[in-house]
Formats: C-alpha cells, structure tokens, sequence
C-alpha cells in the first residue's frame, strides 16, 4: 500500500494518506475541514472553511444606539452608558396614555349614575391622556 504525506491547506498539518485516495475528497483529522486531493498529489479546499455558528439572539434585547451593547428592551435607560432609551419611554407613555382613555370611557356611563365621580374621573382621564401624549 502507497502512502503520500500530504498537507492539509487549511491548517498545514500533514497526514499520510493512501495512494488509491487521491482524486477524492478528503476530511482533516486536525480541522474538521475537506479537500480535494489532486491526482498528482496536491489539495484544494472544496469548501469554504467552517465558521462558528451564528449567536442566537434573544428577542428581548436589543443593541444601545451609543455603545452598541445589548440591553434590554424595557430598560428606560443603557446600564452601560447611562443614554435614555426612547422605545421603553414611549411604551410606558404609551400604557399610561392607554389609562387615560380607559378613564374617559369608564367615567361616561358612571356619569349619570353618580354625576361628581364621573366628572371627576373625567377629568382625570383627559389630564392623563393630553398629559401622556407623545407627538411626532
């Protein structure tokens, strides 16, 4: 049995293999990578190098607009750098305007039951919507 030591072109190390094995792929015993071995003994990769696998991401971060590290997307402000994150500042708005026009609505009907609390609810309701609102 032939034996040729051949290198790998990935990483360089080198391995005896048999004669009767060239003009095939071949896998790396050091990288894990294939090759092809010419018929006259030299290599090619025959595909592209392995690369780590993409990092999974969790939905519920997202990246800080300053200093591109990963913070929740609920946190009113980077842990890292300290900006504000306006996305979580106007889903807060955003629940409080939501109160607001729930007070509206609830105080309609309670107005002809009982006419000061429902003027009072009212009031309140309109306060927390105009007061909540965000303008764009």
């Amino acid at each position: 049995m032939n034996e040729a030591v051949i290198k790998c072109p990935c990483c360089a190390k080198q391995m005896n293999v048999a004669v009767e094995h060239f003009g095939n792929n071949f896998k790396c015993i050091e990288c894990e990578n294939r090759f092809f071995i010419k018929l006259d003994g030299s290599t090619e990769i025959s595909t592209p190098q392995a690369t780590p696998p993409p990092k999974v991401q969790n939905p519920n971060l997202r990246p800080c607009f300053s200093c591109y590290k990963e913070i929740s997307k609920d946190a009113l402000t980077c842990p890292h750098c300290g900006r504000p994150n306006k996305e979580a500042q106007n889903k807060e708005k955003d629940s409080k305007q939501r109160v607001g026009c729930f007070l509206i609505l609830l105080s309609i009907p309670i107005c002809f039951l009982l006419p000061p609390l429902g003027g009072v609810m009212m009031i309140l309701g309109i306060i927390m919507f105009f007061v909540f609102m965000r303008f764009k």
